[in-house]
């Protein structure tokens, strides 16, 4: 058995092996490989989050996946000496593994796979966690309205978001106590992101500044509806 994946998890498991779970584009699948913590055995590739390839299993009869090989095509030890590749890196692993139960996991497979495949695109790194977030709360059922107005369903005049209310934000309806005022450029974001699909990401393009005002909003966004906190939302904010 062969199937190309991503390690979202490596959990240490007897001396120096792990149990490693694989998001592939059909399910998420576990297994142990030995010697994972052993820098100078083979399996010692298994120990990274979102290193990305293709696993071979050994033909049996029995349920459990007994491992053989594993042949890198997405390689993080390239980016491990960059700190907005290796921050972009980690985010994408919490965003994947917080925001999903085991079973929805390979919704968000073909948006993981095309974000690696444009991390060397450096101008793209913040457009890319944005968008890749923005797909992980529209998924897992959290998604915002970008669309028209979520309180009158007017497409005219939208001029901010409910964050409360889950989208945006007419003109008639908007009030300052309850809403967030948002530029035309940071309602064209908004829209850009959680409309994205994954083969024309690489065609993400806005204001870097205001996306930063976005992402730091979304972050709240998540939290208040999923209580999802990220380790790495401190190093996508400092990315550049």
């Amino acid at each position: 058995m062969k199937t190309h994946g991503y390690i979202v998890r490596i959990s240490p498991y007897r001396d120096a092996g792990a149990m490693i779970n694989v998001l592939s584009p059909r399910r998420l699948f576990s297994f142990y490989a030995a010697n994972a913590f052993k820098l100078d055995k083979k399996n010692s590739l298994l120990s990274t989050p979102l290193m990305g390839g293709e696993f071979t299993f050994s033909d049996n009869d029995k349920q459990i996946l007994t491992f053989k090989e594993f042949s890198p095509t997405f390689d993080t030890r390239k980016y491990i000496h960059d700190f907005d590749q290796l921050a972009l890196i980690n985010f994408l692993n919490e965003v994947t593994l917080q925001l999903f139960t085991e079973e929805d996991m390979p919704l968000i497979y073909p948006y993981l796979d095309a974000t690696l495949a444009l991390i060397d695109h450096k101008e793209k790194l913040l457009m890319l966690a944005l968008a890749y977030l923005a797909a992980g709360l529209r998924l897992s059922g959290n998604g915002l309205e970008v669309d028209r107005c979520v309180l009158t369903g007017s497409t005219m005049n939208i001029i901010g978001v409910s964050f409360e209310d889950g989208g945006f934000v007419s003109r008639e309806a908007f009030m300052n106590e309850r809403h967030r005022r948002y530029s035309p450029n940071k309602c064209r974001i908004l829209r850009q992101i959680f409309k994205a699909k994954p083969e024309n990401l690489k065609d993400l393009d806005f204001n870097i500044e205001e996306g930063f005002e976005v992402l730091d909003d979304l972050f709240g966004y998540t939290y208040d509806q999923t209580g999802a906190r990220f380790k790495s939302s401190d190093l996508v904010i400092k990315m550049e």
